[in-house]
């Protein structure tokens, strides 16, 4: 609930909706469908972005959250970690389905788009956080905000989504080859690439 209302803290632009419930918006017509964004693309987008396992994403819904919680039940939805990092990766989820939508990225790359995810936020903060163990909030509200910055503005989270498709080619992965898409090699062959 918390989390919901701090989505409508953002106007304008920046305006989402944080569906908690599902279909809580559906008779709702001053919500903008397209700005909804469902409890599943907000555990997918935060779970690519910030704790950096895209490939464990790429699967059904039920899949994801079960590694998740198996793996580490801390890592999502922790009562430490400030509503700026959920709502930095909601807002990054919506702008590249933007641009997927206007045609101004390739749509080739929509079934990575999980990966496009982590890759935009590691150019812009190449540290990854302890997300199990986050000891100051502001710290974390601090990491996030050059992320928010940049996509607050259309024109240079456009440059950074190229920059990180850019990687993505570099990383000469195959895009229609399912398997790998879901294995953690893919994901660490990215940060190599990230590193050169």
């Amino acid at each position: 609930k918390g989390l919901e209302n701090f989505y409508k803290t953002f106007c304008g632009d920046m305006e989402l909706f944080y569906e908690r419930r599902s279909g809580q918006y559906r008779t709702d017509s001053k919500v903008i469908k397209s700005r909804i964004i469902t409890l599943q693309n907000q555990i997918k987008a935060f779970s690519a972005m910030f704790a950096e396992n895209p490939h464990r994403v790429t699967s059904y819904f039920g899949g994801v959250v079960k590694k998740q919680i198996e793996s580490d039940p801390q890592i999502i939805f922790n009562p430490n970690h400030p509503f700026e990092l959920y709502y930095a990766s909601g807002i990054a989820f919506y702008r590249l389905e933007s641009l997927f939508k206007r045609n101004e990225i390739d749509r080739k790359y929509k079934k990575v788009r999980f990966f496009i995810l982590m890759i935009f936020r590691k150019l812009i903060q190449k540290e990854k956080l302890n997300l199990a163990n986050i000891q100051s909030k502001k710290k974390a509200v601090e990491y996030c905000q050059p992320i928010i910055e940049i996509l607050f503005d259309e024109e240079q989270t456009k440059k950074v989504f190229i920059q990180s498709i850019a990687v993505w080619d570099k990383a000469k992965i195959d895009l229609d080859e399912k398997e790998i898409l879901k294995m953690a090699s893919t994901t660490d062959k990215l940060k190599e690439e990230l590193n050169k």
